[in-house]
């Protein structure tokens, strides 16, 4: 039984394709950059009360530039698929 790995969504260069919430088109972009952003949460459960989100920054075809949030549960949800594998 082989298992299939999709290929990774957060490296600079890869061109990728979404879905949006209400749309019906796919949105195809490339992504320019990869980051962290901190956010708050319960001091009990993390150390320090912080906890990195990532978050990937794409151009559109547009020239539109859009951050995403790029955890697996948001990849899921959004239905981030890689079209090009560099």
């Amino acid at each position: 039984m082989d298992k299939k790995i999709p290929p990774a969504v957060d490296v600079v260069g890869r061109l990728i394709s979404w879905r949006p919430v209400n749309g019906k088109n796919r949105i195809y972009a490339e992504v320019i950059g990869v980051g962290f952003k901190p956010e708050k949460c319960d001091p009990m459960k993390v150390l320090f009360g912080i906890r990195f989100k990532k978050y990937i920054n794409v151009m559109t075809m547009l020239n539109q530039i859009i951050k995403l949030p790029c955890e697996q549960k948001d990849i899921k949800e959004l239905n981030i698929v890689v079209e090009k594998v560099n």
